[in-house]
C-alpha cells in the first residue's frame, strides 16, 4: 500500500508505524531519505509533521491549565497574558476578549495564515492581528487558523513558570519526558538538518533551512516540529492513553483535550479540544490529524475502541484539494475492519483463562440478594445474567491486567432495539460482531471485578461504573 501512495504521490519516501494498546502493530519503510541516493528510510529518520505540531501546543496548554497557571482555565484570554495586545473587531455586537479555547479549536474567527515578513516583530505581528477583522465571532463557527494556534503558543509562554519558551517547553516538559528524543520544535541546528528526509515539493527538492539560533520562527507552534517515526508512536499512544505519563498530562485531562468541542462545516466531523478532528470510520470514531508543509505531510490516528494509534508520513507535499490525508487514511480505513474481524474471531472461540489463572468454575454461582445475578459455564463460556440491564453477559478475563480476577462483560444477546443486529448474528453460541453488541474495551464501561477471601475463595464481585458491589449467597 505504501508503493502505492509514493507512486501516487510522487515522494521519495513513506513510512507508516501501527500500535496497539501502546504495543507495535506492524510497521514499514519505503524508499530513499537522499535523493538520488541509497540511504534507506528508518524508525530513527526525521520527516516534519506540520500540523501535528499543533497537538503538542494544545497539549501545553493543557498542562498549564491543569498545574493552575491560567487564572480562567482553557478561558483565560490572550489579553490577560499577551502584552500589547488589541483585540481584532468582530462582526456584529459580540465585545467578548478573545480566549485559550477558541484559538485551540479554530474557532476564534481568526484568518487562517500569520502575517508574512520574516523580520516582523512580535509587536509588529500582534499589531497586525489587532488591524484585522474577524472572520466571524468565536465560538459562531470554525475556520481552521495557522495564525490561531501561532498565536495560542506564544501567547502560553507568558505563564509558563520562570518564562520558558515554547520551544523550551516543547523539549522540556513534553518531549523529554515521553521519551521523544529525536524530535525538535523546529529545525535549529545543521545536525536537526542533516537528520530530516529529503522532500519534494512540485517536483522540487526540498531541504528544511536551521535556523541556528535557539528561537524558532514566530508561526512555529502551528507547524514547524519535526520527528521520527518511532518517536511519534510514543506520541501516538500517549495521545490514545496507552501509554499513561502522569508528568506529562494527567490521563482524564488526555481524554478531555481528545473530546470533541464543535462540528465543523459539514455537520459531521468535529474539532476536538486539541485541534485533533473527530470522524467515524466504518463504526468507529477516529481522532485524526493531518499535517502538511512543503515538502512533508505526516498523520496520526487514534481509534480508542480498538486500542490501535497509527503515524505515518511521506516526503511530499500536500494537495490541500486533492489527496490530502493519501498515506494514513487508506491504511486506517482497511486496519480498522480487519482489527473488528479479528476482535470478533476472538470473542467467539471458548473461554479460556490464562494458564497461571484460576479455573473458570470458581466464578460460577449466585450473588447479590437473592441470588439477582447468576453465574453460568455454558459451552466453554462464562456468562453472567440478571444485571445489567437484564440482558446476559459474556465474561471476558482481562489478559495482561494483572488482575486475574479482573473481567470485560460483553452483550450476549442484543436488546430489541439494538440497530442493525439481525436474528442471524446471533446464531446460538456466537457473538454478535463488534459493531451490534456494546463493548467493554477500553475506556468504554468499567470492568467487572471478582473479589477472593483469605483462603483463596470468590466471595464478591464488584461493578465499580454501576456501583454495584455484592457478595456470594450461593
Amino acid at each position: 500500500m505504501l508503493d502505492a501512495s509514493m507512486k501516487q504521490l510522487g515522494a521519495p519516501s513513506a513510512m507508516v508505524i501501527a500500535m496497539q494498546n501502546g504495543k507495535l502493530l506492524f510497521e514499514s519503510y519505503r524508499g530513499t531519505a537522499r535523493l538520488n541516493q541509497s540511504v534507506p528510510v528508518t524508525a530513527d529518520s526525521g520527516f516534519m509533521i506540520a500540523s501535528n505540531s499543533k497537538v503538542f501546543t494544545s497539549v501545553m496548554l493543557y498542562q498549564l491549565r491543569d498545574r493552575g497557571a491560567l487564572p480562567q482555565g482553557l478561558d483565560t484570554t490572550v489579553a490577560s497574558l499577551m502584552p500589547g495586545w488589541v483585540e481584532p473587531a468582530a462582526p456584529g455586537s459580540s465585545r467578548r476578549p478573545l480566549t485559550l479555547r477558541a484559538l485551540a479549536t479554530h474557532a476564534s474567527g481568526l484568518p487562517r495564515e500569520t502575517p508574512t515578513g520574516s523580520n516582523l516583530t512580535e509587536q509588529e505581528i500582534l499589531d497586525k492581528i489587532g488591524a484585522a477583522r474577524m472572520l466571524f465571532p468565536q465560538f459562531a463557527s470554525t475556520a481552521y487558523s495557522n495564525l490561531g494556534v501561532a498565536l495560542l503558543g506564544r501567547t502560553l509562554e507568558r505563564a509558563t513558570p520562570g518564562g520558558l519558551s515554547w520551544e523550551a517547553w516543547m523539549e522540556q516538559e513534553i518531549m523529554k519526558p515521553l521519551g521523544m528524543s529525536h524530535s525538535g520544535p523546529c529545525v535549529r541546528t545543521a545536525a536537526d538538518a542533516a537528520s530530516i528526509v529529503d522532500g519534494l515539493d512540485g517536483g522540487e527538492l526540498v531541504r528544511r533551512p536551521f535556523t541556528n539560533s535557539s528561537r524558532c520562527p514566530w508561526w512555529a507552534p502551528c507547524g514547524d516540529i519535526f520527528s521520527t517515526p518511532g518517536d511519534m508512536s510514543k506520541w501516538a499512544s500517549f495521545m490514545l492513553g496507552a501509554t499513561e505519563a502522569p508528568g506529562v498530562l494527567d490521563p482524564s485531562s488526555v481524554l478531555e483535550l481528545r473530546n470533541s468541542a464543535m462540528l465543523q462545516a459539514d455537520g459531521i466531523s468535529a474539532v476536538s479540544g486539541a485541534t485533533l478532528e473527530a470522524a467515524l470510520s466504518h463504526g468507529r470514531w477516529t481522532f485524526n490529524k493531518l499535517g502538511c508543509l512543503e515538502g512533508y505531510r505526516s498523520a496520526t490516528t487514534v481509534v480508542p475502541q480498538l486500542g490501535l494509534s497509527l503515524f505515518a508520513a511521506a516526503a511530499s507535499t500536500c494537495d490541500f484539494y486533492g489527496d490530502g490525508d493519501a498515506v494514513g487514511f487508506p491504511i486506517v480505513s482497511k486496519l480498522i475492519p480487519a482489527l473488528d474481524d479479528v476482535l470478533a474471531a476472538r470473542l467467539a472461540e471458548a473461554f479460556e483463562l490464562p494458564h497461571d489463572g484460576p479455573a473458570a468454575a470458581d466464578y460460577v454461582g449466585r450473588y447479590c440478594d437473592g441470588g439477582a445475578a447468576r453465574v453460568s459455564l455454558e459451552g466453554g463460556a462464562l456468562l453472567m445474567r440478571g444485571f445489567p440491564g437484564g440482558y446476559p453477559w459474556a465474561l471476558l478475563p482481562m489478559v495482561g491486567s494483572g488482575e486475574a480476577d479482573a473481567f470485560r462483560m460483553m452483550m450476549r444477546e442484543p436488546p430489541p432495539t439494538t440497530p442493525g443486529c439481525s436474528s442471524a448474528q446471533w446464531p446460538g453460541a456466537q457473538l454478535c460482531h463488534t459493531s451490534c453488541f456494546r463493548e467493554m474495551a477500553r475506556g468504554d464501561v468499567q470492568p467487572l471485578y471478582f473479589e477472593r477471601n483469605a483462603t483463596g475463595h470468590v466471595f464478591k464481585l464488584r461493578v465499580p461504573g454501576s456501583f454495584i458491589e455484592c457478595g456470594r449467597v450461593g
